[in-house]
């Protein structure tokens, strides 16, 4: 990913936070400080990105800003602003209660991760303003205190005694984002195994769920937890083959499920009426960020329908995660259908996905990179998805590839 493609996409991911908090009133001392340091993070970027688009402009050109550890800052820093918002998201749809779908989180469980999403991004801006300092940028400061966290490791993050060793020695201690492919080859190396390319790709996956281009300590972090690292890569090792038969059945006593994905449910609601209909459980939920949520809250059940061939995937692929006010000032996730594409196969969900969308769909050709996949924008060929569902079929392809 080019170094200025990476700042835009911070910078846009930053000011649609700022944005949508912007004109909120927040009663949480939690969410007032998380407003402040989104601003903050939002007033050292923009100048950055004047600075580095005009670089080359200049006569005679100047040097850019964006060296390699100014953009490894920045790719730690994106991937931290998007779980904040996602976050954010969930907040907002709980305090709205939007979907009943969420009770099980707790309001004060929420705000726990919002005041680790602003510690976190207090310790990347610190982390990026000494970086931009060594950089040669005297007219960009560093943050004053107090914004200066107490600590800049980047390593901070990760809560794994193992995993933290690992990324030390293995990536360096003050590396913040690393390529995938590096990633993949250091973990073999310390494990002194070879990793198959299917373990590779699902890693991957999982590590990189934000699609910023490598991976950075805080995602490792979540990727580990507290289990050691060969417990962890061991539990991707590709499923053994199974032959046809076993690929094709069907455990029909198991009760159908569709996990529907959609910020405008009504629009979809002869297709839900219908799946619902034909008794199939279907779980209608607004936003990627309360999908994950409540799919990790009960794997149980999504993992025992999956191994039946009884659980289905529908997504739109680009979806206004919602904000408060009015929908103008909602998120806009242009990435949702392939977000959660990557979130189930970073998982190694099997089950089928359909990207179910309107004018997008155009934009949906990463489809063709995953197993089971497709995208389309007519209603016969999702009720012909729904229907194989109902009858077990598992060999339907009519609806897979792009654009069908």
């Amino acid at each position: 990913m080019e170094a200025f493609t990476v700042l835009t996409a911070v910078v846009s991911a930053c000011l649609a936070v700022q944005q949508w908090m912007v004109e909120q009133e927040y009663k949480e001392v939690a969410l007032r400080d998380l407003k402040k340091t989104v601003s903050l993070v939002c007033d050292l970027l923009e100048p950055l990105q004047d600075r580095a688009a005009n670089a080359g402009k200049s006569s005679p050109p100047t040097q850019s800003p964006l060296s390699r550890s100014v953009v490894a800052c920045l790719q730690n820093l994106g991937e931290t602003v998007m779980v904040t918002r996602d976050h954010l998201v969930i907040w907002q749809e709980k305090r709205k209660g939007m979907t009943a779908l969420l009770n099980f989180l707790k309001p004060s469980q929420i705000i726990d991760q919002m005041r680790e999403d602003e510690s976190r991004l207090l310790r990347h801006l610190d982390i990026l303003s000494v970086s931009l300092q060594f950089a040669a940028l005297p007219e960009l400061q560093p943050a004053p205190p107090p914004y200066t966290a107490q600590s800049t490791s980047p390593l901070d993050c990760i809560s794994s005694l193992e995993a933290k060793r690992f990324w030390k020695e293995a990536i360096g201690d003050n590396v913040h984002c690393v390529p995938g492919e590096e990633f993949c080859v250091a973990i073999s190396q310390w494990l002194k195994v070879e990793l198959d390319q299917t373990t590779r790709d699902t890693m991957l996956l999982h590590v990189d769920e934000y699609a910023i281009g490598g991976v950075t300590p805080s995602s490792f972090g979540r990727f580990m937890g507290s289990k050691p690292i060969r417990d962890t890569v061991a539990a991707l090792n590709p499923m053994p083959e199974l032959d046809q038969s076993e690929e094709m059945n069907v455990d029909m006593t198991v009760k159908p499920v569709i996990v529907w994905i959609d910020d405008r449910p009504a629009n979809n609601e002869h297709g839900s009426r219908h799946a619902k209909e034909l008794g199939i459980v279907t779980i209608n939920l607004l936003s990627t960020a309360s999908a994950k949520a409540w799919m990790e809250a009960n794997e149980g059940l999504l993992r025992k329908a999956d191994r039946a061939n009884r659980l289905r995937f529908i997504s739109d692929n680009a979806r206004f995660e919602h904000g408060p006010g009015s929908r103008e000032r909602d998120f806009m996730n242009l990435s949702a259908g392939e977000n959660i594409l990557r979130y189930l196969r970073g998982r190694q969900y099997r089950a089928p996905v359909l990207i179910y969308c309107g004018t997008s769909i155009e934009q949906t050709r990463y489809v063709q990179a995953f197993e089971n996949a497709g995208s389309t924008m007519s209603s016969g060929v999702c009720l012909s998805f729904i229907d194989a569902l109902d009858k077990g079929v598992v060999d339907d392809i009519a609806w897979k590839g792009f654009y069908v």
